[in-house]
């Protein structure tokens, strides 16, 4: 079946870089894709005062400029800055929406609430309560009716509201709330869920316009709730999904979501960046993922995918930066025809990279397009060893972990695979073939690196130099980073194996032999080169920013450091 909704998401800055939403948008035309979603917690509160807060009334103004115009005066005195920003945030967004439009693409938002700029707080005291924000006063109420009725008032192109409100990224919600006033002690969180939406779908449904709420909750009770809650929503609220629950986790199994609230549109969401599977530097084609994920979610009744291709808390860095885009070609590919071959995806992909060093011919493109899909099927299987330790979450969104407890923290605890898969309970268990696993498991991930990267030694001779050079240069950084993921798995396995067994060497332990042989002496060694080579590369290259926060000497320190400290003291 194909996805009637086929969706690029793009977040962070860049949804105010209109030059970048020019490529994105062609990006999309160009590969069969029909809307943009724009994603930033406060895109609708940088498009609106909203003027009537500010005392302009409903039926003096239809826009935003003549709403400015009875207000001026008391938006300067309150807040200055979003006296202009607020209209010119208008202006480029309302051109967006028209440039889309002219290619057959919808816009979409998407946000979080309650969402509201800081002035509000002081033009209306009201909502704290004992120093806490509160969630249930009246005053939200009407905010959010007439935040949401001056937006399509000002840009009625916008196809639909994207939300969440579950979430402790809100400004404020009954999930994190901290007010104890008698309202909010009598106000279930189920029932505050649904007045929210119920004010914002109130306004879209008057105008045709579509409300989808975002499953954005991180244990199996939540989702429980979500569902419930979606349920008592009228029937055309949508459901957006991510592909896994908690997180975008590939080693997790399909959102339980997805299989829910029969009769109810529901869109999927993927991440083609790869904010928990190596941003593109440790290099992760999800084709495979990505063709079961769809088929499964399909057979489920979703009607929509949604392609992000950025994360909101890395700046300058997207899908179309690293090889990782070919995970947006796959989604985007797939999404419209499921029975799409790899190496179609593969062979589209070095088109648009201009890979060629001539004009190809088709023997010839396929024949790249194989080469390379020889290499790039098994990168995510490196990755699934590197970065995940037994599939549960060894990593900080792809970055390392910066100490021994927080490491079992997100695998254990914040991003806990037990509550999907109980057997893995024991994933990090100081068991000694256990932790003999992991080191295994990080030892394949590094040679595989490795032996990938020597493939491109002998690549077809119509890819062009500066193509072939270009992929070596990345595999060299990915073996970079895959070296870094190794040692300090193992320093993590030293530390378990003698908080497990005492103050013992290892080897005089009744243990496995490669536990045995594996002596604080060595894995400091390990760590302390792979600490150089980082400032090593940090000194003398120039690549841009994402490489080094990922290849961070600083981090892996940190991790040493903090495992000195577990272990009552390491040279």
């Amino acid at each position: 079946m194909q996805f009637s909704l086929r969706a690029i998401e793009v977040h962070s800055a860049y949804a105010w870089d209109f030059r970048w939403i020019t490529k994105v948008l062609d990006f999309a035309q160009r590969n069969d894709l029909n809307a943009l979603v724009l994603h930033r917690n406060d895109v609708v509160d940088e498009v609106v005062f909203p003027g009537e807060q500010y005392g302009a009334p409903p039926e003096c103004c239809s826009n935003v400029y003549e709403r400015y115009n009875a207000t001026y005066r008391t938006i300067y005195r309150y807040s200055p800055t979003r006296r202009s920003r607020t209209t010119l945030r208008r202006d480029y967004l309302s051109r967006v929406v028209e440039a889309a439009g002219r290619r057959g693409i919808s816009v979409y938002l998407e946000n979080k609430e309650l969402y509201f700029p800081d002035v509000l707080l002081e033009m209306h005291p009201s909502v704290i309560k004992n120093g806490h924000v509160c969630p249930t006063d009246p005053f939200w109420w009407k905010f959010l009716e007439t935040k949401y009725r001056e937006l399509f008032q000002d840009i009625p192109g916008i196809a639909g509201i994207i939300t969440s409100t579950g979430t402790g990224e809100s400004r404020v919600s009954i999930s994190g709330n901290r007010c104890t006033c008698e309202t909010c002690r009598n106000t279930t969180a189920a029932g505050w869920h649904r007045q929210v939406l119920e004010v914002i779908h109130g306004v879209l449904s008057s105008l045709g316009k579509t409300l989808a709420v975002r499953d954005f909750v991180f244990d199996r009770s939540a989702h429980d709730r979500l569902a419930a809650g979606l349920d008592a929503l009228p029937a055309d609220v949508v459901a957006a999904i991510k592909n896994t629950p908690h997180d975008y986790y590939p080693t997790f199994p399909e959102n339980p979501l997805i299989e829910r609230m029969p009769g109810r549109q529901k869109w999927i969401e993927f991440d083609t960046m790869g904010q928990y599977f190596g941003w593109g530097i440790g290099i992760a084609t999800m084709i495979d993922d990505f063709r079961r994920r769809l088929a499964n979610a399909s057979a489920k009744g979703a009607t929509g995918v949604i392609l992000r291709t950025d994360w909101e808390s890395l700046d300058g860095h997207t899908s179309f930066d690293t090889p990782n885009i070919l995970n947006l070609y796959a989604g985007a590919m797939l999404s419209a025809d499921p029975e799409t071959e790899a190496v179609a995806v593969y062979a589209r992909w070095l088109q648009e990279t201009d890979a060629f060093a001539a004009s190809a011919e088709p023997a010839a493109t396929r024949e790249a397009a194989d080469w390379i899909g020889r290499i790039f099927s098994r990168n995510w299987e490196a990755i699934s060893k590197l970065l995940f330790v037994q599939q549960c979450v060894f990593n900080d969104c792809s970055m390392f972990p910066v100490g021994y407890q927080q490491a079992l923290w997100l695998a254990e605890e914040k991003n806990s695979l037990k509550d999907w898969l109980p057997g893995k309970a024991d994933a990090l268990a100081a068991e000694p073939q256990n932790l003999s696993a992991i080191l295994r498991e990080k030892e394949e991930g590094y040679l595989l690196v490795k032996e990938l990267s020597a493939r491109l030694e002998s690549p077809p001779e119509i890819l062009s130099k500066k193509f072939v050079a270009d992929l070596r240069d990345r595999y060299r950084l990915f073996e970079l980073y895959a070296r870094g993921f190794r040692a300090l798995a193992r320093l993590f396995v030293l530390v378990r194996l003698r908080k497990a067994y005492g103050s013992t060497e290892p080897e005089e332990a009744a243990i496995p032999t490669e536990i045995g042989q594996l002596t604080a002496l060595e894995v400091l060694c390990e760590v302390d080169t792979v600490i150089e080579e980082y400032r090593e590369l940090y000194a003398q290259s120039d690549y841009p920013p994402p490489v080094y926060e990922l290849l961070n000497a600083e981090r892996l320190r940190c991790f040493r450091s903090d495992a000195a400290v577990e272990l009552g003291g390491l040279p």
